[in-house]
């Protein structure tokens, strides 16, 4: 259900639409923090750091509803 509320913004309950946007934004941000150390090392270009934790931030809430959906279901 909270996967199904993360894809939706939480419908119409306001605290669960907080909720989410806060988790959200804090996996967003860990992203780019570690995208952010990968730059500072050199391992990849520092001009698209948000870019691609906005791409893998997508990449994970997908899988997260895949996973839901059953798509691990032996």
């Amino acid at each position: 259900m909270v996967i199904n509320l993360m894809a939706e913004d939480g419908g119409d309950n306001h605290v669960i639409t907080r909720r989410t946007r806060r988790y959200r934004e804090r996996v967003r941000q860990a992203l780019r923090t570690a995208l952010g150390r990968a730059a500072e090392l050199g391992e990849i270009d520092d001009a698209a750091v948000n870019e691609r934790a906005d791409l893998l931030f997508g990449m994970v809430l997908a899988l997260n509803m895949a996973v839901r959906g059953g798509a691990l279901s032996s």
